[in-house]
């Protein structure tokens, strides 16, 4: 799909999951295509042991609530070593200024708010042990419980791959009445995303994706979070079990 038009790749690490990014850089080897990163759900995910958002030529994160590394309210960063972006990036989120009645572009209005950064700053310090290590756990448990279950397909993980977990996704045919079935077990889940983007009304490309087409109706959230335990995980386990046995 890379022509002359293209100026960037975005690749998104989804769910918390790294992209293969040596295979990205190879596709833009030689070529004047920047690389961005999307890593709202990857905080702390790792790929040959190298923090995504790292690899390309800027890497964003959201701090949005609902993140494992989440704010009180909104919030997000933008990573790079480049000199020029960065410098971009200060003005760009400060009305195009740099210091006051410095504008020399428009800009806008994104600067992170002290009480957010307060917040941020003070989680940071425990992440890894009280929300990356345990949802690290609780998704082994979730591997070797479901593993056998042969009308699902889990996560394509490898050893490159250290996933931080911000959604532990499982896909199945029968999505609708394994989702229905857990509901009247009192296991809420839940579903990301139902379609593509490309599938949005206000979107004019309507080619089907083959590698996604239909994935928005197959695949199941899990519920996975620093607050659960493996009493948790184990009774979600062993509901999905019983329901195919039926």
């Amino acid at each position: 799909k890379i022509n002359k038009k293209t100026s960037a790749i975005i690749a998104v690490h989804l769910y918390g999951n790294a992209a293969d990014m040596n295979k990205i850089k190879k596709l833009v080897r030689g070529k004047k295509i920047k690389i961005i990163e999307d890593c709202a759900q990857a905080h702390g995910t790792k790929f040959k042991n190298k923090h995504v958002g790292t690899f390309g030529d800027v890497g964003t994160f959201s701090f949005f609530p609902g993140k494992n590394l989440g704010a009180f309210g909104d919030g997000g960063a933008i990573v790079t070593n480049s000199k020029k972006i960065f410098e971009y990036c200060l003005r760009s989120r400060s009305h195009g200024a740099l210091k006051k009645y410095d504008h020399i572009f428009s800009g806008r209005n994104s600067r992170l708010d002290t009480i957010q950064s307060a917040v941020l700053d003070i989680k940071l310090k425990s992440y890894e042990k009280k929300v990356l290590n345990k949802r690290v756990e609780f998704a082994k448990r979730y591997f070797k419980n479901l593993n056998s279950i042969k009308q699902i397909k889990l996560f394509n993980l490898n050893k490159s791959n250290n996933s931080c977990f911000h959604q532990f996704v499982i896909r199945t045919d029968k999505r609708n009445n394994l989702k229905k079935y857990l509901e009247k077990k009192g296991i809420d889940t839940m579903i990301h995303y139902p379609y593509m983007l490309n599938e949005l009304k206000f979107f004019k490309n309507k080619k089907k994706l083959k590698n996604s087409y239909k994935l928005g109706s197959k695949i199941l959230s899990l519920p996975i979070s620093e607050e659960h335990s493996f009493k948790d995980i184990d009774c979600v386990s062993n509901s999905i079990i019983n329901f195919f046995k039926k």
